[in-house]
């Protein structure tokens, strides 16, 4: 039974790694595609640009991580070698760090592209 476990476990895994994957390729295509949109649309530079691709982009990828994170922690679940839980364990600390910074930074985006919105109607 326990085999049967690990097994489905790991099945599961490697399903949610493949969504991860899936929602990077959909959310690069679909930047690429606003990006080109945006370009095309506006005259206010490349910062606008640039903006108005990114937060949506951060946000996708944001996701993807947190599924990967997800995955690393069923294998950790059922891996039993030392080893294998280590480099796990450094691969999440380092997928939360790159979460953290993308949600800063959106946050941050986001704060800026509010500014002047409230002082143009303040």
């Amino acid at each position: 039974m326990e085999a049967l476990v690990r097994e489905w476990a790991l099945d599961a895994a490697v399903l949610i790694d493949a969504a991860s994957v899936l929602i990077i390729v959909v959310a690069t295509i679909a930047a690429l595609i606003a990006w080109v949109r945006t370009a095309i649309a506006t005259r206010d530079g490349p910062d606008a640009i640039i903006t108005a691709v990114r937060l949506p982009l951060a946000r996708r990828l944001t996701l993807a991580l947190e599924f990967l994170i997800g995955s690393d922690i069923i294998r950790t679940a059922v891996t039993p070698s030392w080893t294998e839980l280590g480099q796990l364990t450094a691969i999440v600390f380092l997928r939360v760090i790159i979460i953290f910074s993308l949600e800063h930074d959106t946050r941050a985006a986001a704060r800026a592209e509010a500014e002047p919105t409230a002082a143009s109607t303040g």
